[in-house]
């Protein structure tokens, strides 16, 4: 059976990567080398893999630095250690059911990458995430092509791309699925809820502050269309799902950076666009926009939901 080596960036993650790496010991046999990056840890991470590491001798594990900051480097470093055909990416904090790696590979035979659902969970409770899109160009423009440990990459199709972009720190899966996409990568979807995505308040490898991260988000989203707009291969309803998702990372950028957020209403403009429903754009809303024109429909719907009383 082909394995499948597994990547996890690290940066202070003492409290909760021997639970990650416990997940992968129900994986079964496709499991090959665990490569873990210490990404500028201050605490115990490493001694905690090299303990993992000596409890479970028969794990091939390797356990590498990286000094630029940031999950992006830390992947990359840990790709050039991949000699699977297949690479799976998992962050320290989170975890993957039973025979995920499997599933997802059987799956893939034609692809270059398979995403799907997930789960997230906080403390004592877990809750699924939102449903993906069976459609690839919905759904990466709706981030609806699953995360980064749930989705399962061709380690070649990654690399052709260039592999992450390290200037990122948020969309940064989105932008690597994108490329993937442009450059003809092949998606396919897995049902199941295959990760659990573990929510903590301080650790994660990735993280941003708000306002970059809309910023990364509708930046992703202005290269989408200027690809899609005039794909032979993209349908008039995908590119008005792309307009969709436009139009929401423009309205919600619009409170930290008119300007930008200016740029995005202009493309919408030129492209005549008019809201459908869809995610995040409920029927009501599109009724308001012919009334109101889409501009000033999501500044009336932003400050209406800042007059809503909250719930006692």
């Amino acid at each position: 059976m082909d394995k499948i080596d597994v990547v996890i960036p690290m940066h202070n993650s003492a409290l909760w990567v021997r639970d990650a790496l416990d997940s992968l010991l129900e994986q079964g046999p496709c499991l090959g080398q665990v490569i873990c990056v210490d990404n500028n840890s201050t605490d115990n991470s490493s001694d905690v893999v090299q303990t993992w590491g000596q409890a479970h001798p028969n794990v091939r594990l390797k356990l590498i630095e990286e000094r630029t900051p940031g999950a992006c480097a830390a992947r990359n470093a840990g790709l050039k250690e991949v000699n699977t055909v297949w690479v799976q990416f998992l962050d320290s904090d989170d975890l993957l059911r039973p025979k995920k790696m499997a599933i997802q590979r059987a799956l893939g035979q034609n692809h270059d990458m398979v995403y799907g659902h997930f789960m997230f969970s906080r403390e004592d409770n877990a809750w699924p995430s939102w449903t993906m899109s069976a459609d690839p160009v919905a759904g990466l423009a709706h981030g609806r092509t699953g995360s980064t440990p749930s989705n399962l990459f061709r380690a070649e199709s990654v690399r052709a791309t260039g592999g992450w972009d390290e200037s990122l720190s948020s969309a940064q899966e989105y932008d690597l699925m994108f490329r993937m996409f442009k450059a003809g990568g092949r998606f396919t979807m897995s049902e199941d809820h295959l990760t659990t995505v573990r929510l903590f308040p301080e650790g994660r490898i990735s993280t941003s502050n708000e306002a970059k991260r809309r910023l990364n988000s509708f930046a992703l989203r202005m290269r989408m269309w200027a690809q899609f707009q005039s794909a032979n291969d993209v349908t008039d309803a995908q590119k008005q799902r792309v307009l969709n998702a436009l139009f929401n990372t423009t309205r919600w950028l619009d409170t930290f950076d008119e300007a930008r957020a200016a740029e995005g209403y202009r493309a919408l403009s030129e492209a005549g666009y008019t809201p459908t429903p869809d995610v995040q754009i409920p029927s009501w809303f599109v009724q308001a926009s012919h009334v109101l024109g889409v501009q000033r429909a999501a500044r009336w719907r932003r400050v209406a939901q800042q007059w809503r009383p909250s719930k006692p």
